[in-house]
C-alpha cells in the first residue's frame, strides 16, 4: 500500500507578507536597540575614563605630592582686558598636563590648543585634547581650575552635554561641589547638589550637569535620564 505524501509550504504572496511584517518591526526595534547599545557604550566609556584619571592622580600625587599642594594657578589665562588669552590657556593646559598627568595616563596622542580659521576666514580656538587609544578625547581647558570635557565617542556627533559629552574638573577646591570629599576628579554641578533629585532637575535644564546625575547612578543611564 502506498503512502499518501503531502508538502505543505508558503505562497510567495503569504512570503512577502511575513517578510513586510518582520521588516516593520525591525524598523520599529532597531533604533531602540542602537540607542540601548550606544548609551551601555558610553556608560562603559564613562566608567573606564573616571577611574583612569582617578588612578592617574592618584599615582602623580605619590610623586607631586598631594594635589592641593599643586600649581593650579591659572590667572594667566586671560590677558590685561580680561579677555580669555586663548595662547596662554594653552600654555598652562600643556603645562599642567606634562607635570603632573602625562607620565601616569595611557593615551595615544595630545594635542596642543591653537588658533585656526574657519570656510569664512573666522578665528576658531581648538582647545587642547588628550586622545585616547579607543578613540574618546579628553578635552582639558584651564578655568577657576583645570576642565575637562569628556567625548565618549571621540569626534563624532551629536557633540552635545549630556549626550555624548561630560563635563568634569581637577581642582583641590570647591570641596562643597565634590559628591565625595576624597575624590580627585569631580563632576561639575551647583554647590551641595548631592542627591539625585537635585541632580536630576540640574541635567534636565542644562545637559552640562548631567554628568554628576551619571556619577550618583553609577554611570548609568537610567530610564528617566532627561537628555
Amino acid at each position: 500500500m502506498k503512502l499518501l505524501r503531502f508538502e505543505n509550504g508558503f505562497t510567495l504572496a503569504e512570503t512577502l507578507i511575513t517578510l513586510g511584517i518582520i521588516g516593520i518591526v525591525a524598523a520599529m526595534t532597531l533604533p531602540t536597540l542602537i540607542q540601548k547599545h550606544q548609551k551601555q557604550e558610553t556608560s562603559a566609556r564613562l566608567k573606564k575614563f573616571y577611574s583612569t584619571m582617578q588612578q592617574a592622580i592618584m599615582m602623580s600625587e605619590i610623586y607631586n605630592s598631594d594635589m592641593r599642594y599643586w600649581d593650579f594657578d591659572t590667572t594667566g589665562y586671560v590677558d590685561e582686558n580680561g579677555n580669555k588669552d586663548h595662547v596662554k590657556t594653552s600654555e598652562l593646559c600643556e603645562n599642567f598636563f606634562n607635570r603632573y598627568l602625562k607620565k601616569y595616563l595611557k593615551y595615544y596622542s595630545y594635542e596642543k590648543g591653537l588658533n585656526t580659521s574657519d570656510e569664512n576666514g573666522n578665528t576658531i580656538f581648538k582647545t587642547n585634547r588628550i586622545i585616547f587609544h579607543d578613540g574618546t578625547i579628553a578635552y582639558l581647558n584651564a578655568g577657576s581650575c583645570y576642565d575637562l570635557i569628556f567625548d565618549a565617542n571621540g569626534d563624532k556627533k551629536p557633540n552635545k552635554k549630556g549626550q555624548d559629552q561630560f563635563a568634569f574638573y581637577i581642582c583641590p577646591y570647591d570641596k562643597t561641589n565634590k559628591l565625595n570629599p576624597n575624590e580627585k576628579i569631580t563632576t561639575s554641578s551647583y554647590a551641595n547638589s548631592k542627591t539625585r533629585e537635585q541632580a536630576y532637575e540640574l541635567c534636565k535644564k542644562n545637559g552640562y550637569y548631567c554628568t554628576r546625575l551619571l556619577q550618583i547612578d553609577n554611570w548609568e543611564f537610567k530610564n528617566d535620564y532627561p537628555q
